[in-house]
């Protein structure tokens, strides 16, 4: 079996759908939210295990709900997160993704230190 390591960001995904987007100063309903997996370096490491190759992930997470749950989901897909490192005091990072009908999408996201950790931690095993 083929064998890969992903280094990058986990992010828990919260997706609202919107008629439109909203104008500054505004306030307007979404029609449904629900939250999903995300981050590129999750999403490209799902995708290598799904595809039959023997996944580990280097990256950071937040002691947090948020961070629990990507780590459960990372599982679920048979990944080896024994190289996710679980950051005390800080917040696993989030992406807020208003969806239009037309699927254009807007990202905002919350970068945090745990990214810039999961590179020090790297940075450690490389050198």
């Amino acid at each position: 079996m083929n064998k890969a390591t992903i280094v990058g960001s986990i992010n828990l995904d919260t997706n609202l759908r919107v008629h439109r987007m909203v104008k500054p100063g505004e306030t307007i309903h979404g029609k449904e939210h629900y939250t999903a997996a995300g981050g590129k370096g999750a999403n490209q490491a799902v995708a290598t295990a799904r595809a039959g190759t023997n996944t580990s992930f280097i990256g950071a997470v937040g002691n947090d709900g948020p961070g629990e749950q990507m780590l459960d989901l990372l599982k679920e897909e048979k990944i080896d997160v024994s190289g996710i490192e679980i950051i005390q005091n800080e917040p696993t990072g989030q992406a807020f993704i208003p969806l239009t009908i037309t699927e254009k999408i807007l990202l905002c996201s919350m970068l945090v230190q745990t990214m810039l950790l999961a590179q020090k931690k790297l940075q450690k095993i490389v050198h």
